[in-house]
């Protein structure tokens, strides 16, 4: 079981997300890939392949590239992912 990061100041979502890019982070510092337990594959990046796309509520999925503009510009101005971080 790997330590959840605790952020000061962050929400629990924010937290969640926090936590997720240390341990992706965290394992392409050991392995030299991105690839950590529990989580999405981090896909190489080629045009018009999927995303990774680090969502609400501290969600963290694969998604297509048009789904994920479709979701980007539905949430635009109301999403978290458009808030300031502190």
């Amino acid at each position: 079981m790997t330590a959840a990061v605790v952020a000061s100041g962050f929400t629990p979502d924010e937290s969640k997300i926090a936590d997720a890019m240390a341990r992706y982070w965290g394992a392409f510092v050991i392995h030299g890939d991105p690839k950590a337990a529990g989580l999405p594959g981090w896909p190489l990046y080629t045009s018009g392949q999927g995303v990774l796309n680090f969502g609400e509520g501290g969600k963290v999925e694969l998604m297509t590239q048009a789904a994920y503009q479709t979701n980007t510009m539905a949430t635009f101005g109301t999403s978290s992912r458009t808030r300031r971080i502190r």
